[in-house]
């Protein structure tokens, strides 16, 4: 606060004993802090479990803190809530194909990835499948 006073850091002011970056409130390295402010901009009814993107655009108008993305984003990995509910953003897949009947063994086979599993101990995220 004195430094701040003393105009010796660029970009902190200190207003009627608030401390600002900028037009925004430093919030400090108190790691309780940090959640108790995420919880409240999260936990509200009308934030509706937004994503990481939107909660720090949320928060970064009125907040400032040193790793604020990094901070917002292992906080929304801990949500329950959001984990259950996060939407798919890809295409579907298509309809199933049944195989026909063989006349012989090994005379028709099929040969497909199956992935974004979670990683293996080995960094491996996909299975080869091979039908018969």
């Amino acid at each position: 606060m004195e430094k701040v006073q003393g105009r010796r850091i660029q970009g902190f002011t200190c207003d009627k004993g608030v401390l600002k970056f900028g037009h925004r409130v430093y919030v400090p390295q108190d790691t309780m802090l940090k959640e108790e402010t995420m919880a409240e901009a999260h936990h509200t009814p009308y934030t509706v479990h937004h994503g990481a993107m939107k909660m720090y655009q949320d928060l970064q108008t009125n907040f400032w803190w040193d790793g604020m993305k990094k901070d917002i984003a292992n906080f929304l990995q801990r949500c329950l809530t959001c984990q259950q509910i996060k939407a798919e953003h890809k295409k579907p897949p298509g309809l199933l194909m049944p195989l026909p009947p063989l006349e012989w063994k090994w005379s028709h086979i099929t040969i497909d990835f199956v992935s974004e599993f979670p990683r293996s101990p080995q960094g491996h995220d996909a299975i080869w499948v091979i039908v018969d």
